[in-house]
């Protein structure tokens, strides 16, 4: 993997040969994240339940709860209770949210190599280059991807200096129908209004990323 994948890569292929590395160290991590839970469940899930009976579903007589002792298990019923009860249920909520915070950490860790390659492309006028690297924001329901419009901002350029006008109005139409309060449809809307005789201020894409933005999302 090179020593620093946010490096301006040469094309499409450093990109392909990047992300190929990134998806199987993101997929070992994943697939640990699924093996290494619920086995973390099975072990502890019991020893929780005997320190804390009444919040996995048992009753209490007196001061004792009616729980199978700890070396007695698994034992039908007991198992049934343990694992259906309101405090297991939460664990395995829990754990769900870890593996789901592993997948999109490593969703958002692409997307945002994938933009700033793009980026490089573009201020290198590698237009080809960009709008292959750009399409997984455009396909159809990924477009949730590009939560802030940079990306079809990006395309509309890279489109049309590849012959594609259609997409290129697509992508535009995309940003200021559903990103409409982005600063990626202002500047769409400055263009317009400097074609019919306003004064907009023309900002390159190297110029707006080079400036201190407030906290994005992540994907």
């Amino acid at each position: 993997m090179p020593q620093n994948l946010s490096d301006p890569p040469v094309d499409t292929a450093d990109v392909d040969k990047r992300m190929r590395k990134l998806f199987m160290v993101n997929g070992f991590f994943l697939s640990l994240t699924l093996v290494v839970i619920p086995i973390l469940l099975i072990i502890f899930q019991p020893i929780v339940a005997n320190k804390y009976p009444v919040a996995f579903g048992y009753a209490t007589v007196g001061k004792h709860a009616t729980i199978t002792p700890l070396k007695n298990y698994p034992s039908g019923r007991d198992v049934t209770a343990l694992f259906t009860s309101p405090a297991s249920i939460a664990l395995d909520l829990v754990s769900a949210g870890a593996i789901m915070f592993v997948f999109w950490r490593g969703v958002g860790k692409v997307n945002g190599l994938m933009m700033g390659y793009a980026r490089s492309f573009m201020e290198r006028k590698q237009w080809s280059d960009a709008a292959t690297v750009l399409a997984s924001f455009d396909q159809s329901g990924q477009h949730f991807l590009d939560s802030t419009g940079e990306a079809h901002y990006m395309l509309v350029q890279a489109y049309k200096m590849t012959g594609k006008p259609k997409s290129s109005e697509k992508a535009r139409e995309f940003v200021l129908k559903n990103r409409a309060k982005s600063e990626w449809a202002a500047k769409f809307r400055a263009d317009d209004e400097g074609r019919t005789g306003g004064t907009p201020t023309a900002v390159s894409i190297s110029e707006t990323n080079a400036k201190p933005k407030g906290k994005k999302r992540r994907f």
